[in-house]
């Protein structure tokens, strides 16, 4: 006999996936992301980009430039001098901080907390997603798997499509973190309960609105179910994965859900870890704390002036 789900607290009540993808493919604010965050996700994956052209495409969005050279001359890095121009401030951060920080800045803009009202914790939602995103590059370099250029957007994007399930469904949203929390069920099959789907297709959805590269919307797409991913994304998804148990694991932000993580019976982290011999998963974790102290102290600066504006 098939299972029935029943929401045990009356007051909740589920909407159906298709009422869900009627009203955002009809919204007329969804957010866009900004031309030159896309610009940078995709020079990301041009093996053939230089520092140059980066600096060029940052320039061109005055706030953006102002951001990173507030980061580049803030108290983290501890140069001696200040730093002035865009074209030094890219060649010191790198590649990695400028996609970081662009895409960290556009997507927080695009989609603010609802006002008025009890909500999801953005910004713990946003430390959860950078550290995800340094965590994924950080096991890419640590074991030398593949070279994914997207893998630090993956992380960094991979739950957001639960920023569109709390804006325009903001009370059933709510439910469904009540229901994840209070029965310790993973957020996406508190989502199936409530919206009858996830977050992880309302994102995938949004990322091919935003014409994103095919890997990153697989990325975001799969996290949770990396197996199912297509063939050629499958161990780049399965990065992403690895990424969010561990940085859940070392409780950095907000998931959504409080359910217990482990790595070492994860079926993903056995597939992609059958080959490395013993690895101390403990130690792992903990190598990771560097990656993500580094990507927090810029999304503090963004988090830091927007508070400063709300309260203007």
């Amino acid at each position: 006999m098939e299972e029935v789900l029943v929401v045990k607290d009356p007051a909740v009540r589920r909407i159906t996936a298709e009422e869900v993808w009627a009203k955002l493919k009809s919204a007329q604010d969804l957010p866009t992301l900004p031309k030159v965050a896309n610009k940078v996700v995709r020079m990301a994956v041009d093996p053939n980009v230089s520092l140059k052209e980066v600096a060029r495409v940052v320039e061109s969005d005055p706030a953006l430039a102002f951001k990173i050279l507030k980061v580049v001359n803030s108290a983290f890095y501890g140069f001696s001098r200040r730093i002035g121009s865009i074209s030094l401030a890219v060649n010191i951060l790198g590649t990695r901080e400028v996609i970081l920080l662009t895409l960290g800045v556009s997507v927080f803009s695009a989609f603010p907390p609802v006002p008025g009202k009890p909500s999801f914790d953005r910004e713990a939602f946003w430390r959860h997603s950078i550290g995800c995103g340094a965590i994924a590059r950080a096991l890419e370099e640590r074991f030398g798997k593949g070279g994914y250029d997207e893998l630090f957007s993956g992380g960094l994007l991979h739950d957001i499509g639960k920023i569109p399930l709390d804006q325009y469904f903001h009370s059933k949203f709510l439910d469904a973190l009540d229901i994840s929390r209070r029965e310790r069920m993973p957020m996406e099959d508190a989502e199936l309960r409530v919206f009858g789907t996830t977050h992880e297709e309302v994102g995938g959805w949004l990322a091919e609105r935003w014409q994103l590269p095919e890997g990153l919307v697989a990325c975001i797409r799969y996290h949770h179910r990396p197996l199912e991913a297509p063939p050629e994304y499958r161990e780049e998804v399965g990065l992403v994965h690895i990424a969010d148990i561990l940085t859940k694991a070392r409780g950095v932000g907000l998931g959504g859900d409080n359910v217990g993580f482990s790595l070492m019976h994860d079926a993903v982290w056995k597939e992609f870890a059958k080959d490395l011999g013993e690895v101390d998963v403990e130690r792992l974790t903990f190598e990771m704390e560097d990656e993500i102290e580094r990507a927090e102290a810029f999304m503090e600066l963004y988090i830091e002036d927007t508070s400063k504006e709300e309260n203007c």
